[in-house]
Formats: structure tokens, C-alpha cells, sequence
């Protein structure tokens, strides 16, 4: 042989053995690493879930609020005398489901609140809803104790 042609089965590996694949313990600090790295993304992916859920809810309560408010004023347009409360003002809202909304008028301001209001099946929570301040958590029942707990 040549002093090249050792060389190259050197390069090759010299003791003719072919190395394909990984070994285990890379590939366990490959799983190693990973699993860090879910770890450390699981709370903040949580986090930013439940953030957007709660602005969706939030919203939620406003367009329901709006158009209850719509709803009474076209109500106003074919009856002076109707209630602000009335069971005959039926908004035409098209979101999630919100039920025991306890709605209200100042008629010297046309300030609208709208109190106890839930979404879904959640009856964790409750939302407000001010005119002017927009739809806020108006409290929310810890699921340990069983009681409610200003937000």
C-alpha cells in the first residue's frame, strides 16, 4: 500500500468498524434537554392561555352589554314606556353563552352596569360591566374554600 491509501483508512475509521446512529447517552441528553425545555415552556404557555381567555370573557361581557343596551334603545323606538329590565328586550348577541346579568340604567347619566354576570358553565367567576369603565372580574370563588375573593 501506498502512503495514501493508509491514510484514508484512517479517515475511515481504521479499525474498519462503520459508526452509524447514536449512542444512548446522547440520546438521553437529548431527551434531557428537551424535557427542560418543556418544563420551563408548560407554565408560561398556561399562562398566557388562561391571560386570553380572561380578555375574551372580558370582551365578552362588553358586546353582551352593548347589545342589551341596543336591544332597549330599538325597544324605546316602538314602546316609550318599556322597562330597562324588561323581559321583552331580547339582544341580539351571538357569543358565548351569559347568564345572570343583572342589568341597570341610570337614566340622568345613560350610565349602563350590568353585575353577576357568568359565561358558559364557569361558575367560578362573575364579571362586571360599567359604561364607563368597561367589563372587570367582579369576583371569583376559589375552588378550595368554597368562598369569594375580590379580584
Amino acid at each position: 500500500m501506498t502512503k495514501y491509501a493508509n491514510i484514508i483508512i484512517v479517515e475511515q475509521g481504521g479499525d474498519k468498524m462503520n459508526k452509524k446512529g447514536f449512542t444512548l447517552v446522547e440520546l438521553l441528553a437529548v431527551i434531557v434537554i428537551l424535557a427542560i425545555i418543556a418544563l420551563i415552556a408548560t407554565p408560561i404557555v398556561i399562562n398566557v392561555v388562561n391571560e386570553s381567555r380572561e380578555k375574551a370573557n372580558l370582551r365578552s361581557i362588553e358586546s353582551y352589554a352593548k347589545a342589551y343596551e341596543t336591544a332597549y334603545y330599538q325597544a324605546l323606538l316602538t314602546d316609550n314606556s318599556v322597562d330597562f329590565n324588561s323581559a321583552t328586550i331580547a339582544p341580539q348577541y351571538s357569543g358565548v353563552s351569559i347568564t345572570g346579568c343583572k342589568m341597570t340604567l341610570d337614566k340622568a347619566t345613560n350610565k349602563i352596569t350590568a353585575t353577576d354576570c357568568q359565561i358558559g358553565d364557569d361558575a367560578k367567576t362573575k364579571y362586571k360591566y360599567d359604561s364607563e369603565k368597561g367589563a372587570s372580574v367582579q369576583t371569583t370563588t376559589s375552588s378550595d374554600a368554597g368562598q369569594d375573593t375580590g379580584k
